[in-house]
């Protein structure tokens, strides 16, 4: 159509002529009449996009039925999880946003049966590049340190930095700014050599970005995932990252680079959430 429209507009045809020999309406003549090749291939792309999701469309709602509170981006991440399907946020953002309308699901909490877990995430604030673990129990300073090789490792290297919340796991006490950290983490630090350096108090610029990579892994990862153990849901974690392009009550911090001093540091952030099980 689009092809047809062009050609006769190149032989000098008006939009009324066009209308009828097509037998087209002149409002959508009107549409394709300026529109150049390049925008016409993205809004075709957008709508084969929608078609591909449209197959899927009983199974989205399903989710959503099931778990009501469930967000676009976590219906994208299952379809990827689930069914090896990548598609574009904003095209499910809009798929969703139509199923809601069409069959009248109302986003609202359900009551199940939830278990705690506790967890650290680490990223490097230059690259996003996120890892992570989940315990059963809260985090002591030995889990803490042993994440944090688990992390280095993942990462294939360690930050030249670390940026720290002052938390009970870390910090004994801070006695006029003379720090006096946990026996655990005093003692990877004579290891590792690393430079480390306090958040300030409820500071944005300096905790703003790990917590929101907090809130990212519990609206994102977390929400209406069913328990199994903590070995499958580590595993699941890991697979999460993966699809992220690992682009994730205390919280600490790190940066791939600092433009100032050229040094490599990284983010990091722990805390509990409720999660269902069976």
């Amino acid at each position: 159509m689009y092809s047809k429209i062009q050609v006769m507009k190149e032989q000098e045809f008006s939009t009324r002529q066009v209308s009828r020999t097509i037998r087209i309406s002149r409002n959508t003549i009107s549409k394709f009449w300026e529109m150049k090749p390049e925008e016409y291939a993205e809004a075709y792309k957008a709508v084969n996009r929608m078609t591909a999701l449209t197959a899927y469309e009983p199974v989205v709602v399903k989710w959503l039925e099931t778990y009501p509170c469930m967000t676009a981006a976590q219906v994208r991440d299952w379809l990827e999880e689930r069914h090896q399907l990548d598609a574009g946020e904003r095209t499910v953002r809009r798929f969703v946003a139509r199923i809601w309308e069409r069959y009248g699901i109302t986003r609202k909490e359900e009551l199940r049966r939830y278990i705690k877990l506790y967890f650290v995430v680490f990223t490097l604030s230059y690259s996003r590049y996120k890892w992570g673990l989940f315990q059963e129990r809260p985090f002591i300073s030995t889990d803490l340190v042993r994440a944090l090789y688990g992390c280095f490792y993942c990462f294939g290297g360690m930050p030249q930095q670390l940026v720290y919340d002052q938390d009970s796991i870390i910090v004994v006490s801070d006695n006029g700014g003379d720090i006096i950290h946990t026996q655990a983490f005093a003692a990877f630090l004579a290891e590792t050599k690393l430079d480390v350096r306090v958040c300030r108090k409820s500071d944005p610029e300096s905790k703003g970005m790990i917590v929101a990579k907090v809130k990212f892994v519990k609206g994102n990862f977390m929400e209406n995932r069913l328990y199994m153990g903590i070995e499958l849901w580590n595993q699941s974690f890991e697979d999460w990252l993966e699809r992220q392009g690992t682009d994730r009550e205390w919280s600490a911090a790190w940066d791939d680079k600092e433009e100032a001093g050229g040094h490599v540091c990284g983010r990091a952030g722990a805390a509990a959430a409720i999660v269902r099980c069976q």
